[in-house]
């Protein structure tokens, strides 16, 4: 009984090892994943039979679309020459304005705690970028004032958003010029 109650613990001790290491694997992807993955093209085309399972019927399955991985350079926490990187995928034919908010909205949620940022491109290529402090600023635990346009990280700040946003590296068209704005006033680095 004494050894059965032993190989009990031990392979219980070694299923838990491998569970959690397996799920820290998943954690440190480095693809950041915003769109569905679904090939479901909506909730409609779902249908839950009689034993409770769902099918999906096969008219509303669409074929995958070309993406490109585009690099998300993040702020390192507390190390300024530390730079980490992610990939996000974007639908090659999507319009330059949906590039860029995928991008917006990547880094808002992976650098800067979600908070609200606008982006909008005009003909020329040229993005503005808005940064909006909470609806309820008091109550939040983040704002752009204090945390990230503060005279200590200010500069890194803009720094992750134009280098995300310009892409100095990729081939096609893309923007040629950013004007970040803060409370509608252009920011500079003075």
């Amino acid at each position: 009984m004494k050894k059965l109650s032993i190989s009990l613990l031990i392979l219980c001790s070694i299923l838990i090892n491998i569970g959690c290491t397996t799920s820290s694997k998943l954690k440190d992807s480095n693809i950041i994943d915003l769109n569905s993955s679904s090939i479901i093209e909506n909730e409609e085309s779902v249908q839950t039979n009689e034993m409770g399972t769902s099918e999906v019927k096969a008219s509303n399955v669409t074929k995958a679309t070309n993406t490109i991985k585009i690099p998300i350079t993040l702020m390192a926490k507390d190390i300024k020459e530390e730079k980490n990187v992610k990939y996000l995928e974007v639908n090659e034919e999507g319009t330059l304005q949906d590039k860029t908010e995928l991008i917006v909205n990547a880094i808002s949620k992976e650098c800067f705690n979600n908070l609200p940022m606008k982006v909008t491109v005009d003909r020329k290529d040229i993005a503005k970028v808005e940064l909006i402090e909470p609806e309820n600023v008091q109550n939040s635990r983040v704002s752009w004032k204090d945390d990230y346009l503060n005279e200590y990280i200010k500069e890194d700040t803009l720094s992750i958003i134009l280098k995300n946003i310009l892409q100095e590296e990729y081939k096609g068209k893309w923007i040629e010029k950013v004007q970040l704005y803060y409370e509608g006033e252009l920011i500079s680095l003075n």
